[in-house]
């Protein structure tokens, strides 16, 4: 395993980490929704702006389906998160949806460390 491989494996691992220290702190201290929403919050945003620095750095544009799918569900993600945090009176369906974008955000750390630790890839871009 190349050394890059391996600084986005510990990466990966910290933040799966970081993820269950915020749900076993929020459910100790009562405040899963907020912490969730923080953290949802973050997560959307770095994933928003490395896009944006990815887009200006590369000469041709191409935009996927796949890709403008992921970033409708991230804008709204923060969108939704945003509005949770302004507003101390949630409804059900925004706790809930806080709630799915944490587990759907988990999933996916997960699934890209199964597929660092078990495909051999000669560079990481």
């Amino acid at each position: 395993m190349s050394k890059s491989d391996q600084w986005v494996t510990i990466l990966i691992v910290g933040l799966i980490l970081v993820h269950l220290m915020i749900l076993i702190t929020g459910f100790v201290f009562n405040k899963l929704l907020y912490l969730t929403t923080l953290l949802n919050v973050v997560a959307g945003l770095f994933i928003l702006i490395y896009w944006i620095q990815k887009q200006v750095r590369i000469q041709q544009h191409l935009f996927e389906l796949r890709e403008i799918l992921v970033l409708c569900f991230e804008v709204a993600v923060v969108g939704c998160a945003g509005y949770a945090m302004m507003y101390t009176l949630c409804t059900n369906w925004l706790k809930f949806t806080q709630y799915i974008v944490f587990g759907i955000h988990v999933a996916a750390l997960l699934f890209f460390l199964v597929f660092m630790v078990t495909f051999k890839m000669q560079r990481l871009v």
